[in-house]
């Protein structure tokens, strides 16, 4: 397997692995495909593999031509792409370059219409957009799944801004409402009640959504479901006790993700564990992470900058991750990429959306004030942590449970669930 790193160096040349190659022709050609035969679903941002090739790319360009500045939305893509047989149903997405949303014919008859989200509950432009992509196939009697929308991220602390003081409290849920402009939520209420299904990233934003009256499931992220292992769980437990053993803890390897903005008491923890663990590698997803390395390489800290990467394919992403021990950090699809493989974390949540994804999906999961965290703890504290919030059946009963209202959704709509959702079931 080739990796690329990313070395020091302008923004301009960070090397990503892994670049969507862009569809010039528009929607994917419908005269092959014999829709009599095979249920038809449209993914929006559906993750396909074979678009996706090993070349140097810079970010300015990936986020020119991808739509998206975060590697993570392409594991929640991944996530719900990989719900579905791809094999025994027919799937569309809208492929015009440079990901312009398009959609099929009319007279193609779609039996169910998917839309992977995040944090669009904030922001009116975003609604709007989806609001009238919706009403699209409404009008045309198709089912429609919104998936994993939430709220924007809060803070986690009292304040505005990161308290990383210890009399940092948590905010309470009921207070985001006061926090947000959210009142355009009452004009979609019609739009989300005729949805064949809505579901949430988590109990922040369903609480904000009974607020408007607004029903929904709460699911947690789709890339929760990656992974057909229903001993999921027990086998991460089992890993998470092996460290804490602290047997040959020097060839350990871990895996390390970043804040999204400069925190240096977590910068000096998580640079501190990759410079001990030489085999350890530092992953980014979007252009704050270099930032962050940057502010914390003029704040003293050592960055291994020989040791940094970006992935662009979630199944190099997978490959990659295989070959560690252990995931710490501040990103949830950074976190969700090696969960998928067997490989255990602890995340540091800086942020509500943060938190209420690991906590829906029974992640391990501490805010990044969190008292029992500082820069000397050793990797066996971190993961003797982990393992005392860790509740392993609690995991696996939790993505069986999913699995199954997932596969309740699919088949209801006269689709084939993936391989992989059935096993899990």
């Amino acid at each position: 397997m080739q990796l690329f790193p990313l070395r020091r160096g302008p923004l301009a040349c960070i090397t990503l692995v892994g670049l969507v190659t862009l569809y010039t022709t528009g929607i994917i050609e419908l005269r092959s495909y014999d829709f009599t035969k095979r249920p038809v679903v449209f993914i929006r941002a559906f993750y396909n593999e074979s678009l996706v090739s090993a070349v140097s790319y810079s970010m300015h360009e990936m986020e020119k031509y991808a739509g998206t500045g975060n590697s993570g939305n392409h594991v929640w893509s991944y996530g719900a792409s990989s719900l579905v047989d791809t094999d025994q149903n027919v799937i569309l997405s809208h492929t015009e370059s440079p990901f312009t949303l398009t959609h099929p014919s009319s007279e193609v008859e779609i039996n169910l219409v998917m839309i992977p989200v995040a944090n669009n509950l904030p922001c009116q432009k975003s609604i709007a957009q989806k609001e009238k992509f919706i009403i699209n196939y409404q009008y045309r009697n198709t089912k429609t799944a919104v998936i994993g929308i939430g709220c924007d991220y809060f803070p986690v602390s009292s304040t505005s801004e990161i308290d990383m003081g210890s009399n940092a409290t948590l905010l309470d849920p009921t207070n985001y409402i006061a926090l947000q402009n959210l009142t355009h939520l009452r004009r979609l209420k019609d739009s989300i009640d005729q949805l064949y299904f809505f579901s949430v990233r988590g109990r922040v934003t369903e609480m904000v959504l009974e607020h408007f009256d607004i029903a929904s499931t709460n699911l947690g992220c789709p890339s929760l479901m990656i992974s057909s292992n229903r001993r999921l769980g027990n086998v991460l437990a089992e890993k998470m006790r092996i460290i804490v053993e602290g047997k040959n803890t020097s060839e350990l390897r871990f895996i390390i993700t970043l804040p999204w903005k400069f925190l240096k008491e977590t910068l000096k923890l998580l640079l501190n564990i990759s410079e001990q663990y030489p085999g350890s590698a530092v992953v980014l997803q979007d252009r704050r992470d270099i930032a962050t390395l940057r502010t914390a390489e003029s704040n003293g800290l050592k960055v291994p900058w020989e040791r940094v990467f970006f992935f662009f394919s979630v199944t190099r992403w997978r490959e990659f991750a295989r070959e560690f021990d252990g995931v710490i950090g501040s990103r949830i699809h950074g976190t969700m990429v090696p969960l998928s493989v067997g490989v255990p974390g602890l995340i540091l949540a800086l942020d509500q959306r943060l938190k209420e994804l690991a906590e829906r999906m029974h992640i391990p999961v501490v805010p990044v004030f969190d008292t029992r965290i500082t820069a000397n703890n050793t990797v066996v504290d971190i993961f003797k942590l982990a393992l005392s919030i860790f509740n392993a059946d609690a995991f696996d009963k939790n993505r069986q449970q999913t699995a199954r209202v997932y596969r309740k959704m699919l088949l209801g709509a006269g689709v084939f669930p993936s391989k992989n959702l059935l096993r899990l079931c």
